[in-house]
């Protein structure tokens, strides 16, 4: 079922999360990947998701050391993908718009960079340092 805009950025605001993945490949070359992740007990909100934007993953976790855990379902788009999700739900998003807009920032600069054989700007690292901290877990120091 394709999903209403509103409503998937709602679900987004509260179970999604924009990304930028940090790895070492090898032991000096480093990459930065765009993410988007959806994760929810229910099956099938997360194939609505997957059959709204039509690419992307699912995955499922168990918790084998948590018996009273709910199975999870994980849905995942990574790259330059993740631009379609992030147009598609921008203008509702109210809590994960600031990582979406810089998620955004940071694959449209990318693309660029990338047709051109640029290694990656100190900008595309500053993006992801970010956001990283916009999604840090646990409680933000309040500003005055």
């Amino acid at each position: 079922m394709k999903l209403d805009r509103k409503y998937l950025a709602g679900l987004i605001d509260g179970e999604g999360c924009f990304g930028i993945d940090k790895r070492l490949r090898g032991k000096r070359w480093i990459c930065l990947t765009p993410n988007f992740q959806f994760s929810n007990t229910h099956k099938e909100i997360v194939e609505d998701l997957k059959d709204t934007f039509g690419i992307g993953t699912i995955n499922l976790s168990k918790h084998p050391n948590r018996p009273n855990y709910k199975p999870c379902w994980n849905y995942r788009v990574n790259g330059f993908a993740v631009k379609k999700v992030i147009k598609y739900v921008l203008p509702y998003l109210r809590i994960k718009k600031e990582q979406a807009e810089l998620v955004l920032k940071f694959i449209e600069i990318r693309e660029k960079e990338w047709k051109e054989r640029k290694p990656y700007s100190p900008i595309l690292f500053e993006i992801q340092r970010k956001v990283s901290l916009l999604n840090r877990r646990g409680v933000k120091p309040m500003s005055d």
